[in-house]
């Protein structure tokens, strides 16, 4: 494989039918609590006769944050992707690579050769991000590798799915942190 391919599909907009983004209740109803919570806050200073008082003031500002931190919970992180075969939730996550390891990296993950890759550690920052979904119980998985290009990371390959043993091995190397 000579040249990197790039495509339009990115790894959180993909269209596995193995996967799908559900909407999680348990983070809905501690959302929901919270924000009945700040709207008895609310209630409990409007009795006040001293609405100027510093404890109103406080229970005032604790209503604001806990209305608007169940807000944003509601409506950005009551989702999450799930594997359908398992049932499994998916982590996300990004790690970086310098820019000679991106053919390695990619000829890694198109031979399905993964635990007889070459060692390729990765790094804090660099010019080769690996995005990855990887369910928690390690049945699936999904990568797809992007380079930099001024201000932005651009798609170098097309998305990997991996399933069986290859996402051991892919779990393994990314908890060491080497490919």
């Amino acid at each position: 494989m000579g040249q990197t391919k790039t495509t339009s599909e990115r790894i959180y907009s993909m269209s596995s039918p193995d996967v799908i983004q559900k909407l999680n209740l348990s983070s809905v109803l501690i959302s929901a609590s919270v924000f009945m919570f700040g709207v008895l806050l609310f209630l409990f200073i409007w009795k006040q006769e001293d609405s100027s008082s510093f404890i109103s003031m406080t229970l005032f500002t604790i209503g604001i944050i806990c209305f608007l931190w169940s807000i944003y919970r509601i409506f950005w992180q009551s989702k999450e992707w799930v594997y359908l075969k398992t049932g499994s939730s998916i982590r996300e996550g990004s790690c970086f690579f310098d820019n000679e390891n991106l053919l390695d990296l990619i000829n890694c993950f198109d031979e399905n050769s993964i635990q007889n890759s070459k060692v390729i550690c990765a790094k804090k920052s660099g010019n080769v991000r690996l995005d990855y979904m990887l369910s928690k119980d390690n049945k699936f998985a999904a990568v797809q590798l992007f380079h930099f290009i001024p201000y932005t990371y651009e798609p170098a390959s097309r998305i990997f799915y991996l399933t069986g043993k290859d996402v051991e091995e892919f779990a393994i190397k990314l908890i060491n942190s080497k490919f």
